[in-house]
């Protein structure tokens, strides 16, 4: 289902967020309640209204230059918030971790828009993350890229190969509902190799 439409505005120095579906509205406040280093400074909210938040400065992090020490980095902030929401085996998830949510700016990593966020397992955010790359990267680099963002990822917190296999299957079908949803245009690398990168998705934790 489509989100409910909300508006943002942007400010001097602030955010803010107005929602149109309370239960959306909730789910985000609780995040920013928790004062975690890769969310803006939550500033002021009205329930069920609106929510003001430090202004983060940066860009949707696939439209900066991507290294392997920029990935590790991206890599371990996730880990880290995950940590930091962890329930059992389940975590907080942004769920909808496309690259305009993930902001890269003074050398740190933001994450924003929690509207979707749930708790599920970590594999589910970070497949359906990397189904993102698939869409950009030339098979080469996606390998290097993504072998780094796992294990870096893993130097924080374990993986699961089972659990793996299951959230890539459900995180494509995820990723393309939205994707026809809302008519978003073909990813920058031909369907065949993008279909040859989620292959190199769903093998990064064999063996």
């Amino acid at each position: 289902m489509p989100k409910a439409s909300h508006r943002v505005e942007l400010l001097e120095g602030s955010v803010v967020k107005h929602f149109a579906d309370p239960e959306a509205y909730f789910r985000e406040l609780g995040v920013y309640e928790l004062g975690l280093e890769m969310t803006p400074r939550l500033m002021d909210f009205r329930e069920p209204e609106w929510i003001r938040l430090e202004r983060v400065y940066g860009l949707p992090y696939l439209d900066c230059p991507l290294d392997t020490c920029t990935v590790g980095l991206l890599a371990r902030t996730i880990a880290s918030f995950h940590l930091s929401t962890r329930n059992g085996q389940d975590c907080l998830c942004h769920w909808d971790n496309q690259p305009r949510n993930i902001l890269f700016g003074n050398g740190r990593f933001h994450f924003v828009d929690f509207s979707d966020s749930r708790l599920a397992k970590p594999e589910d955010d970070l497949t359906h993350l990397l189904l993102f790359w698939a869409g950009e990267f030339s098979a080469d680099r996606m390998e290097t890229l993504a072998e780094v963002f796992v294990a870096a990822y893993q130097d924080i917190q374990p993986l699961h190969e089972y659990q793996w296999q299951n959230s890539l299957a459900d995180s494509i079908l995820r990723f393309d509902q939205r994707r026809a949803l809302h008519q978003r245009a073909a990813q920058h690398v031909a369907g065949e190799l993008r279909d040859t990168n989620r292959g190199l998705i769903a093998g990064l934790l064999a063996g």
